[in-house]
């Protein structure tokens, strides 16, 4: 039986995807960039660890691994990725409330990445079931359509909202009542999770037909590992990943320290990165259904290498440089979030696309967090040795982001002579 992607059911379960991942947005928000650097300084945690614990992300990603064996078994898609995903964002609040322990040191650090990585472990273990049931009723021909949209809602409601919240947590810091601001996004981060709860309610439940065969591990490998044209989306994936983790988890200490940037022209600066994001994401999921999410990707990484040459000569002297990095690679997410995701179809049978997407991430994951720790051991190096490298006066970051110049190069080189040459699947 053919889904009537026009009826109210799937409307109003397509109306409750874009709310919550709009809701889970304003919670990342909140846990990325200037504000968990501001944390993480609060805590006295040195820049180096706070790059690896911003990465922390990648290395979470691992757990989709494990998502491989739930979708071994028939189970209730909406109850067990409502219970962990908010449960998993219910940790970010106890985060906030570490600048509340009267301890530092080595014990504060082991908390902070205890709660980032079991928070974001329990919401990537069910992220490719949440994808897999929610995106089930939109329709196949507007995947990267959707996608779009459901971006620009997420960007457009980011921008008020961090606006609004870096200025009020400004207005403590400056009033020297610092850990009242962390209390204040505490707050704000459980009332967005209970909206979260009731926008996962609001999706109706998978359907499985009930003679629909659960592929068995041996067949999920050859589709995905026996399958030459999706290993080159896994090996572009890992380019990307290694890529932008190399440096982005250094990038928001960087903005408060070096470049010394004030909290609220910091969140500026990203809302007008958001803003050229949100006016792209349309075209750029439009002409993804148009050409192929290859075609999209290819365009985005052309744009993520801008950005990352602009960060290249970003300094104390040349920190408004900072700003066309921010929009470039803010765009070049436009890009990459949604096509990077939904290019599994173009390569993978429908019924192992959840276990595709979880190895795809998984392997990507372990490369991006393995870039961040050799990202943050040169940090380190250049930081020791005065801001100094070979001879010349460098940050750190305007280093990292060379390198991750030339990874994101070689992905952007593998989508357009491999991934982009392909024979796509008819969905």
């Amino acid at each position: 039986m053919t889904p009537d992607f026009s009826s109210a059911g799937y409307r109003r379960s397509r109306r409750a995807y874009v709310l919550q991942c709009t809701v889970e947005y304003l919670i990342a928000l909140l846990v990325a960039d200037a504000f968990l650097a501001k944390l993480l300084g609060a805590l006295e945690i040195d820049d180096a660890t706070v790059g690896i614990i911003s990465s922390f992300i990648t290395l979470a990603f691992t757990v989709q691994i494990l998502s491989v064996l739930l979708c071994r078994r028939r189970m209730n898609s909406k109850r067990i990725s409502t219970v962990l995903n908010c449960v998993g964002h219910l940790l970010f609040v106890f985060l906030y409330l570490t600048p509340f322990l009267p301890f530092r040191g080595t014990g504060i650090k082991l908390i902070v990445m205890g709660i980032i990585l079991a928070s974001y472990a329990m919401r990537y273990l069910v992220a490719t079931i949440v994808f897999r049931w929610a995106n089930s009723f939109v329709d196949p021909n507007r995947r990267a359509d959707f996608s779009a949209k459901k971006e620009i809602v997420s960007l457009l409601c980011g921008m008020a909202f961090t606006a609004s919240v870096g200025y009020i947590f400004g207005r403590f810091e400056s009033a020297g009542r610092m850990n009242e601001g962390f209390l204040m996004i505490a707050i704000l981060i459980l009332v967005l999770n209970v909206a979260n709860f009731i926008c996962f309610l609001c999706i109706g439940k998978e359907e499985i037909p009930v003679n629909c065969a659960v592929p068995g591990m041996r067949e999920v490998l050859r589709e995905t590992f026996g399958n030459k044209n999706f290993r080159s989306v896994i090996c572009m994936t890992v380019l990307w990943e290694m890529g932008r983790y190399f440096t982005v988890g250094f990038v928001g200490i960087y903005k408060t320290g070096d470049l010394a940037i004030p909290m609220f022209t910091i969140q500026i600066v990203n809302i007008c990165g958001e803003a050229a994001r949100a006016i792209l994401s349309r075209p750029f999921g439009r002409l993804s259904d148009k050409t192929s999410f290859a075609h999209g990707i290819e365009i985005a990484l052309g744009v993520a290498a801008a950005a990352f040459l602009c960060l290249m000569f970003t300094g104390p002297a040349t920190w408004f440089l900072i700003i066309p990095y921010a929009m470039f690679y803010a765009v070049s997410l436009a890009g990459l979030n949604a096509n990077c995701f939904n290019i599994s179809y173009s390569y993978v049978r429908p019924d192992c696309i959840a276990e595709a997407m979880a190895i795809k991430n998984c392997i990507g994951g372990l490369c991006g967090f393995g870039a961040s720790l050799l990202g943050s051991r040169i940090l380190a190096h250049v930081q020791g040795s005065g801001n100094r490298f070979l001879g010349m006066e460098l940050h750190g970051q305007q280093i990292l982001a060379g390198c991750s110049l030339i990874l994101i190069i070689c992905a952007f080189l593998v989508t357009h002579f491999v991934i982009g040459r392909q024979k796509v699947l008819k969905q």
